[in-house]
């Protein structure tokens, strides 16, 4: 499919259908780490929501 949207960090090439998919992305070039685990007790952190999903599995949900 069409990939209009860019990666604006400079050397990646990657592009995305969307423009929500690109801002996923962007977090890999930064240590911004938006998506937390909201289980009391544990401080993990992803920058991507689908590491976030594979995480919760070791809680159980």
């Amino acid at each position: 499919g069409e990939k209009p949207f860019k990666c604006d960090f400079e050397g990646c090439d990657r592009r995305f259908a969307n423009s929500s998919d690109r801002k996923k992305h962007s977090h890999v070039h930064t240590s911004d780490k938006p998506y937390n685990c909201k289980i009391r007790g544990c401080d993990k952190s992803y920058t991507h929501p689908s590491s976030l999903r594979k995480h919760m599995k070791i809680h159980g949900k």
